[in-house]
């Protein structure tokens, strides 16, 4: 392999459309994670995480194969960076320029850090009340990422 390529170029042309089929071991019954239990494996399909895996690393550095991953391994996706100053703090500063898609009722308003709070309160309700969704109106938001 060239010095200046990507071991991915070896691979061929990326060839764009058709299906995403997606294979989960119960039924799907919403796009909601907070009204669906047990398919936080499957959410990684369609929403965008804070920080999620390098899948442009090397399979040879790092293949991927274990469940749990370095964290010299992961890359921000909507977050540009991250930092813990002390035990139980966490400071993310996200990415500029992200906008929610272009439909109601986010009509194409750029993510803030307010979304990112809403969705982790919402992830506190129902990891204290599995039927409590966010008081929040649903339908002024579209959910990031996913309840862990």
């Amino acid at each position: 392999m060239e010095k200046n390529t990507a071991w991915w170029d070896e691979l061929g042309t990326p060839q764009y459309g058709g299906n995403l089929v997606i294979r989960a071991n119960r039924n799907i019954i919403s796009f909601d994670p907070y009204i669906t239990e047990n398919q936080a494996n499957i959410y990684s399909a369609w929403m965008e995480r804070l920080v999620a895996d390098d899948w442009t690393l090397n399979p040879e550095i790092f293949d991927y194969k274990t469940h749990w991953h370095p964290a010299q391994y992961m890359k921000g996706n909507m977050a540009e960076s991250w930092e813990f100053p002390e035990p139980g703090t966490h400071v993310i500063h996200l990415r500029e320029g992200i906008h929610w898609q272009d439909i109601p009722p986010a009509n194409g308003r750029e993510f803030i850090a307010d979304d990112v709070v809403f969705h982790y309160n919402g992830c506190a309700a129902w990891m204290e009340n599995r039927n409590q969704v966010p008081t929040r109106s649903r339908t002024a938001r579209s959910y990031i990422g996913y309840c862990r």
